[in-house]
């Protein structure tokens, strides 16, 4: 069953540090760092440690009150032709697993050497970056892991070696837990899973708040729309489109009719830069807003919000949910189709955009779904 409140508070309540250790994608970096604003806020000093990220984003310094938190990174153990290359993600991912719990030794035994009124007593790890837990417990310290995603996933997870005893599924890979594992999650939204998942506790949902300066820009856009009118359009840091989907996506968006909000970075056509349809912007021009980045929290809870068409990874979900945006679900890779049937079946908050013979979602489609769910009395 997952573990109480207290319990987790006792275990901070006897930290004076703790080391906190990311997977470098933003999908990860965002809910472990909201994490360490959450610990710090207790007067608890982190060290927050993952690699070297592409956008920079990570080498922001933080606000003068986040004092307390201290950013490490790690220079890149990865080529960067391994790292731009799609076919080549396993291995990064390795390579990544690999060098930084060895880094993660020689950090915590130099903390620990010089600083005696600020040791490391908790290592609070990703479990993309299990090993950095197995350092923890070679080294002594109380091991916590987190999980990123939502919890019926993390079921599965801890179920893995029961499939495989049944044979429902075929792999060698079985996950270990160590003292406890934090998951991302709410209670009242997961209470049907809970009992399936040892010694984990939700500490969810993990919102930024103003860390970062916020895209004023794209707010003040926002404040002059109507209520309840635009639709924002955000697939997360690492979905990629074909050229064929992006135009469809725009004519979509135009089709529709109503004002929209798109992010779209500048490798999201196939990892180049996207190029829209002809006088797709001059036609779109008066409705809809093309950005690079924003603060989507800010985004979603803002009253001209009325729809979310989302790649359906974790974070957004959770903030889709918690600012209360019903969502148009376009999943791309694995957690993101659990959590699509978590909203379109279960929560019935979205609908899902379906894909076409050829693998592509029409125009047609994003344009009939949009108004589908913006006049649909069902989606909650």
């Amino acid at each position: 069953a997952f573990a109480s409140n207290k319990q987790i508070a006792y275990r901070m309540e006897k930290q004076q540090r703790v080391l906190v250790v990311s997977f470098p994608a933003q999908g990860h970096i965002s809910p472990l760092l909201k994490l360490s604003i959450q610990i710090a806020a207790h007067g608890i000093k982190v060290t927050f440690v993952t690699t070297e990220v592409e956008d920079g984003a990570f080498m922001e310094p933080l606000p003068e009150e986040q004092s307390s938190i201290t950013l490490i990174s790690i220079p890149h153990c990865v080529d960067e032709d391994v790292r731009n290359d799609a076919l080549k993600t396993v291995e990064t991912i390795e390579s990544i697993r690999r060098v930084i719990p060895v880094y993660l030794e020689d950090l915590i035994a130099k903390i620990n050497q010089s600083d005696d009124e600020e040791k490391i007593s908790c290592v609070i790890a990703d479990t993309s970056v299990g090993g950095a837990l197995e350092v923890a417990k070679k080294m002594g310290l109380e091991a916590v892991a987190i999980w990123p995603a939502g919890a019926p996933c993390l079921a599965l997870a801890a179920h893995i070696p029961q499939l495989l005893q049944h044979e429902i599924i075929n792999n060698d890979v079985c996950y270990k837990f160590y003292d406890l594992i934090l998951c991302n999650s709410v209670y009242e939204l997961d209470s049907s899973v809970s009992k399936l998942i040892p010694n984990a506790l939700p500490i969810g949902p993990l919102l930024a708040g103003k860390i970062w300066p916020q895209d004023s820009t794209c707010l003040a856009w926002l404040n002059r729309q109507p209520a309840a009118s635009v639709i924002y359009v955000a697939f997360g840091s690492s979905t990629m489109a074909s050229a064929k989907q992006v135009e469809e996506l725009a004519l979509g968006l135009e089709l529709s009719g109503h004002p929209f909000l798109w992010v779209v970075r500048p490798n999201f056509m196939d990892g180049s830069t996207v190029k829209f349809p002809d006088r797709f912007k001059d036609r779109v021009s008066g409705k809809g807003k093309i950005i690079e980045w924003t603060l989507q929290e800010a985004v979603l809870a803002h009253p001209s919000v009325l729809c979310f068409v989302s790649h359906c990874g974790w974070n957004s979900t959770v903030e889709g949910l918690t600012m209360g945006v019903p969502f148009l679900c376009w999943p791309y890779i694995a957690d993101q189709f659990s959590n699509k049937n978590y909203i379109c079946n279960v929560l019935k908050t979205g609908l899902e955009l379906m894909k076409g013979e050829n693998g592509i979602t029409t125009r047609r489609e994003i344009s009939s779904k949009i108004n589908t769910l913006i006049s649909s009395d069902v989606i909650n």
